[in-house]
């Protein structure tokens, strides 16, 4: 296909301080996964943010529903150590709520804690970064990517952020229901079941799924890497209909990753192999820090941009 203009590549990764690959669940993460995002930016000097689930590093024990992290304290150390690298972000206290991964806003049942319930979250979060020494970021990405405009990014800026990198649009999920139903499997196959809107007090910038889950620990293999560079290079329209449900071609700001995808002993070589192509791409251009992926994103013809961010993406369908 042609397009003569490139389009930003660059990753920001979930999940920061995650005990395990599912919160206390699955696979230990070792120290070592954040010498290798380390290892990473040094080679093609660059600034990597890790969004940190706060629960996690809440060494003053100011909440009962999480436990730190084992090495949290050589982790933040190590973070200092390295800012030239590494940026610090933000990505929830506990990352839930009810049974769900959602913190601040579940788009599926339209629920979510009320705004004084967030603002204490809030709170929580900034006492632990003050615990640990930090300044609240400037940068943040919702848990599972749920936030209630108006009111998650407006107590959020009060707190410091600038930036909230989310997906624009969630994918309508299929039920046994809508498979015997045309009309709602067309619209589960065609559309998006919300899309969240520019926000009115933070920078709001879009990001994809490169496919890659929180449970691939140790990306590696031709047939992967193959299968991860067509989620995230331009595509013929049958795999943007396919991967990402847009009928256009599109640029995002980033792409999600999480902490396990670096715990693995082929990570490295895998991420590296990855930035390497993204370098001698004739249509993608590597961000060497969020600063940069933001202009990148911002030089962009709004053409390229997806979305102009209607809350409901689609009219009921009985």
């Amino acid at each position: 296909m042609s397009l003569s203009t490139k389009l930003p590549f660059f990753i920001i990764i979930d999940d920061g301080a995650f005990p395990k690959v599912h919160g206390n669940r699955g696979e230990l993460i070792p120290f070592s996964a954040y010498e290798t995002i380390l290892r990473l930016a040094e080679t093609f000097n660059m600034r990597i943010p890790i969004c940190f689930t706060m629960g996690y590093m809440d060494l003053g024990r100011r909440s009962s529903q999480t436990t730190p992290l084992p090495y949290a304290e050589k982790l933040i150390k190590f973070i200092k150590r390295n800012e030239h690298r590494i940026e610090f972000g933000e990505h929830g206290l506990y990352h839930r709520f009810k049974e769900t991964t959602y913190e601040y806003y579940n788009p599926d049942t339209d629920d979510g804690p009320s705004e004084i319930e967030q603002q204490q979250k809030i709170k929580i979060i900034g006492d632990i970064f003050k615990d640990i020494g930090r300044p609240f970021p400037t940068l943040q990405v919702p848990p599972a990517h749920g936030w209630q405009p108006g009111v998650t990014d407006r107590l959020y800026a009060q707190a410091g952020i600038r930036d909230t990198v989310s997906y624009r649009w969630k994918k309508y999920t299929l039920s046994l229901q809508d498979l015997t139903n045309p009309k709602r499997l067309y619209k589960g196959l065609s559309s998006y079941a919300y899309i969240w809107p520019d926000s009115e007090y933070t920078n709001f910038f879009p990001r994809a799924s490169m496919g890659i889950i929180a449970s691939d620990y140790n990306p590696h293999g031709s047939l992967f890497t193959e299968k991860v560079k067509r989620y995230i290079q331009p595509s013929a329209y049958p795999y943007r209909r396919l991967l990402h449900r847009a009928k256009n071609q599109f640029a995002v700001h980033s792409y999600m990753t999480h902490i396990a995808n670096f715990a693995g002993p082929d990570a490295f070589d895998f991420w590296s192999g990855l930035f390497r192509w993204v370098e001698n791409s004739d249509h993608l251009v590597l961000a060497h820090d969020n600063e940069e992926a933001k202009s990148f994103y911002l030089a962009l013809p709004g053409s390229l941009k997806p979305f102009s961010g209607q809350n409901q993406a689609n009219e009921d369908v009985s």
